[in-house]
């Protein structure tokens, strides 16, 4: 009943977390840049990564390569965070305005939101233990981020937020990869 316990109390924090970052994934206000309102999105999802993580690493899973896969996680997404608020902080400065390309980012941004593709609650009668839950739950999680990655390079005007859209696609797809075969084995 402890393991039972703890993984409702594991998938409990990790609802909390995915439903936070979807709040402030948000686009409440146009900045008139699709690179812009793309690392506005991706920071908290960055965010929300790390608690996930984290939180998957409070809860100590039994499977130690999804534990040193956690660990990689925060120590590559708290790089990450640095760097999109940097360009967040030096796009703005800029000002540069580009209505069309960021009109075309948010309606497939939104379309994350409405088609309940953003829907990352877990099953709790579908996983066994918690190294299943955050694995099954960051594959979710990790998709989204390589679909806002990959349409912001239909839209974007700056070679740095295209190569870190391509960092976010090679990196997540390799870890998606690597999550789906310790969970099947």
């Amino acid at each position: 009943a402890a393991g039972t316990d703890d993984l409702s109390r594991y998938l409990t924090e990790q609802d909390s977390i995915m439903m936070n970052m979807m709040e402030d994934m948000m686009i409440r206000e146009k900045s008139g840049s699709a690179e812009i309102d793309f690392l506005k999105g991706m920071i908290p999802h960055h965010e929300a990564a790390i608690k996930m993580s984290e939180s998957y690493l409070n809860y100590g899973g039994e499977v130690s390569d999804l534990e040193t896969l956690a660990q990689d996680i925060i120590t590559a997404q708290k790089k990450k965070l640095t760097e999109m608020n940097d360009l967040v902080k030096k796009y703005e400065k800029e000002g540069k305005k580009n209505q069309e390309n960021e009109d075309a980012y948010l309606a497939k941004y939104s379309g994350m939101f409405s088609d309940d593709s953003m829907s990352h609650h877990i099953n709790p009668s579908g996983v066994d233990n918690i190294d299943q839950a955050f694995a099954e739950g960051m594959i979710m999680h990790h998709q989204m981020a390589v679909d806002m990655a990959r349409d912001i390079l239909d839209y974007s005007e700056h070679e740095e937020v295209k190569k870190l859209a391509q960092d976010i696609i090679d990196v997540q797809e390799k870890e998606i990869e690597q999550m789906q075969k310790l969970i099947q084995k």
